[in-house]
């Protein structure tokens, strides 16, 4: 009897439910890939809308000009010696040489009131000094008096808006040429109620100093004393003298463009220091940049330079100045001369009307062009530095509104040496705050890119070698039972958070390096030594009856407890070799023979703790890459006659080289971007050398650390988006070259 025999089909319902999942399973990949790309291309675009405005040129717009006659009325024929405005720039002042301060509205013109200068009059005003923010002034005479003084806008506020009454106090009046001659430059430094230097040129060229010191006595007494003198006459005849507001250098400018540096720690003794070439022109104005420390000279062919105090020790006081900056030169004699309050911003203005602003500390020009209708008389700037106030020969007055939000920013700043206060050489530095306003701002890159480079290397010359050879161990020779026992105990490691590996480097490992720094450097040398020396000593035993005890695949754990010794015994060996090779002190021996400083948390510790956290990502992707390279493939190798060893690197590693350089890569990208443990690890200080023993920061840490500092929308705030900007294309450049690698490794080793 013939059995009838049906042949089963799968259900259509099922084959169509199976189709319907694919479908929805490839949308969603592909809709994942399109989504990340998506997001990654929009976080670019926010990055770089927070850098451009860093390239953002200052915005100039002459807000209101009027003429002086407005002001002045029937006084307008008087010079106009000092000019000036209160930091919301709605009040303006002109002051005459009658000792008339005219204030008025710097939106109309309209003169609101006007204040006398008291003990003037015979006399007229000869010369004025003013304070960057323009509250304090110093006027000299046409007889030889000096009066000191400062304006208060006294600013109150209402529903209206904000109302100032302006009041001056010229309460000090000092006697500084006895001869009576006029006064035609004038410089202050101090206060009238302590230490007080006031120096003046006259007009048959003497130079005078006062000076006076107010001093409490033990019985609570005050006393003052008081000093005048005549200066040497210099062979040129001195056009320009400033003082600078820590009373420690007096300089004198001349007409054969020689600077004369007199040091003045003691007032009552100015002692001469030196006298050098500065031009071969004229030197037409002096003045200090804001805190007092770069000295700004201009000559008469035009040409600004900047000068600091660096450290000599050959030098009389242990510091020399030195010209460190020389800016674009301009169309003519420099005759005005200006500087902001707030930053390093400075104006120049030619006797030609060329007018030039520009940032000293990376010499950037921010504005080069023509204002006025005339030369330059007069310039301030605002206290704010978000204006300019500006008199020019015609006695047109003009109100100039000033954007200049990050004049810091340039791809010198950012890229370059650049030579900073008190430094004796252009360096590459990121300090980017300091204890007063008066502080440089450093925002240079390269020590960031540099740590972040050093970081990465350290961690990965820990990692790759254990990763790569455990990868390559664990699958190719390991048996199977242990091998899921250990890549399942790698893969747990990957678990524990940066901040745990952190915290644990630094507070117990940084410290406790130190102590056995001999014996780990001891380690480097003698664990490699007994691995080759145990492996050679199993190659022999393992044809013996011992080595059949053994499971194949099992010979690792027996090195395991030889290298537990052996790291046991190079701690205890520790003290011994610091006593006979480091002279008892480790620390000591490398500083001052080494020539190398140890900073407890450094890019040892760093590599040690962050190798950690890249070996899992590694070795797990590593040794997915071996395990999975076709089993035909290597029984092919065996029947062939090769080896097991051979056939590992022979036909494995090759083929499954695209995989382990792709886990390579990945492992670098996790290293490049690690933040938590390097921001605890190390000392995070941007220094730029390769020594393992000093610390770093990478542009990751300095971001975490500096952004909640930053002030929403300035200079330190962008600064650190273009931080993450870079860390963004080093990671980008570094992820594309390893594509490209690794597909033209998968070309090559794909035929295999």
């Amino acid at each position: 009897m013939a059995t009838l025999i049906k042949k089963s089909s799968t259900p259509s319902g099922n084959w169509n439910l199976r189709r319907a999942v694919d479908r929805i399973a490839s949308v969603g990949v592909r809709a994942g890939g399109i989504t990340i790309i998506v997001s990654m291309m929009l976080m670019l675009v926010l990055i770089l809308l927070a850098t451009l405005p860093l390239w953002r040129s200052p915005r100039i717009e002459v807000a209101t000009r009027f003429s002086a006659k407005t002001i002045l009325g029937g006084d307008f024929t008087e010079k106009i010696v000092a000019i000036g405005c209160e930091e919301r720039r709605q009040l303006g002042y002109l002051l005459t040489q009658s000792g008339v301060f005219h204030f008025f509205n710097l939106a109309t013109g309209e003169v609101v009131s006007q204040i006398v200068l008291p003990a003037l009059s015979p006399a007229t005003l000869s010369a004025a000094w003013q304070s960057l923010n323009g509250r304090k002034l110093a006027l000299g005479t046409s007889d030889g008096r000096v009066l000191i003084g400062s304006i208060d806008f006294s600013p109150q506020y209402s529903k209206t808006g904000y109302r100032f009454t302006p009041a001056i106090d010229f309460s000090t009046n000092l006697r500084l040429d006895a001869a009576a001659q006029s006064i035609r430059c004038v410089t202050l430094a101090g206060d009238p109620g302590a230490r007080l230097f006031v120096a003046g040129i006259t007009a048959d060229y003497r130079i005078l100093t006062y000076a006076q010191e107010t001093l409490q006595t033990h019985s609570g007494e005050i006393e003052k004393s008081l000093s005048r003198q005549q200066l040497p006459a210099p062979e040129a005849r001195p056009t320009q003298v400033a003082v600078n507001d820590g009373l420690e250098n007096l300089f004198i400018g001349c007409d054969n463009g020689t600077l004369i540096q007199y040091a003045t720690h003691d007032l009552v003794n100015p002692t001469f220091v030196a006298a050098f070439n500065a031009s071969n022109r004229a030197l037409t104005t002096l003045g200090f940049l804001v805190g007092s420390r770069s000295l700004v000279v201009g000559d008469a062919s035009g040409l600004t330079s900047i000068y600091f105090s660096i450290l000599d020790t050959d030098a009389r006081f242990g510091r020399r100045f030195r010209r460190a900056h020389q800016l674009p030169s301009l169309d003519g004699p420099i005759v005005v001369q200006a500087a902001s309050a707030r930053n390093r911003t400075y104006l120049a203005s030619s006797a030609g009307g060329d007018l030039r602003l520009f940032f000293s500390t990376n010499e950037r020009e921010l504005f080069r062009g023509y204002l006025t209708d005339a030369p330059l008389a007069l310039a301030t700037f605002s206290p704010k530095a978000d204006g300019l106030l500006l008199l020019d020969t015609k006695r047109n007055l003009y109100n100039v509104a000033l954007d200049n939000p990050h004049p810091e920013a340039s791809w010198k700043a950012f890229l370059r040496k650049i030579w900073y206060e008190g430094y004796e050489r252009p360096e590459y530095v990121w300090q980017s705050t300091g204890g007063t306003d008066d502080f440089e701002a450093k925002l240079s890159l390269v020590p960031l890119i540099f740590g972040t480079l050093k970081g990465t290397f350290y961690a990965m010359l820990f990692a790759l070698p254990l990763a790569a050879g455990s990868a390559f161990y664990v699958s190719q020779f390991m048996h199977v039972k242990w091998r899921n026992l250990v890549k399942t105990v790698v893969e747990m490691m990957a678990t524990v958070p940066s901040v745990v590996l952190g915290f644990f480097a630094a507070r117990w490992l940084a410290p406790h390096a130190l102590k056995i720094m001999p014996g780990i450097l001891l380690m480097i040398v003698a664990l490699p030594l007994l691995t080759i020396i145990a492996s050679l000593t199993w190659s022999s035993i393992s044809r013996t009856k011992i080595g059949a005890w053994i499971k194949t695949g099992g010979e690792g754990f027996i090195l395991i407890p030889l290298l537990l010794t052996g790291i046991w015994f190079c701690v205890k060996c520790s003290g011994a070799i610091e006593a006979w090779l480091f002279a008892g002190d480790f620390q000591s021996w490398l500083t001052q023979v080494a020539g190398l400083t140890y900073d407890q948390r450094n890019a040892f510790v760093v590599g040690l703790a962050m190798s950690f956290a890249v070996i899992p990502i590694i070795f797990t992707i590593s040794e997915d890459a071996l395990s999975n390279v076709p089993s035909s493939l290597t029984a092919a190798s065996l029947a062939l006659g090769a080896t097991p060893w051979q056939t590992a690197m022979r036909a494995i590693v090759p083929t499954a080289a695209p995989g382990i350089f792709s886990a390579i890569m990945i492992g670098f990208g996790r290293a490049i971007g690690e933040t938590m443990i390097v921001l605890m690890a190390t000392g995070n200080t941007p220094l730029m050398d390769l020594s393992m023993f000093n610390g770093f920061r990478t542009l990751a840490a300095n971001i975490a650390v500096e952004m909640p500092e930053a002030p929403v929308g300035g200079t330190l705030f962008r600064a650190l988006f273009l931080a993450a900007l870079a860390l963004f294309l080093m990671a980008f450049v570094m992820n594309t070259f390893a594509e490209v690698v690794r597909q033209r490794m998968r070309e090559r080793y794909g035929r295999l």
